[in-house]
């Protein structure tokens, strides 16, 4: 839901789920999922998707940093799946 906005979704502690995914915390826990960062692919003003990264073994603080560090490999990929798009039509 908040991908699909362009938000950037992370959690570092699965007891500490975002409120738009508590419905997902069974799902959450029983993957053993204990962090995670989700990042939107934009391609023009559309979302095609997103680039996640799941720890888990340990909690981990998704940073400002980190996500700025992440920020232009998501938009590589978005571009790479915009091409591909493009070539399939």
């Amino acid at each position: 839901r908040e991908i699909r906005r362009g938000a950037v979704l992370r959690w570092g502690d699965r007891n500490a789920l975002p409120a738009e995914l508590q419905d997902d915390a069974p799902l959450v826990r029983e993957a053993g999922v204990r962090a995670a960062l989700a990042l939107p692919l934009r391609v023009g003003g559309d979302v095609v998707g997103a680039l996640t990264f799941s720890m888990l073994t340990h909690d981990h603080a998704w940073t400002d940093a980190i996500v700025e560090r992440i920020g232009p490999v998501a938009s590589q990929l978005a571009l790479v799946v915009a091409r591909r798009r493009s070539a399939a039509q």
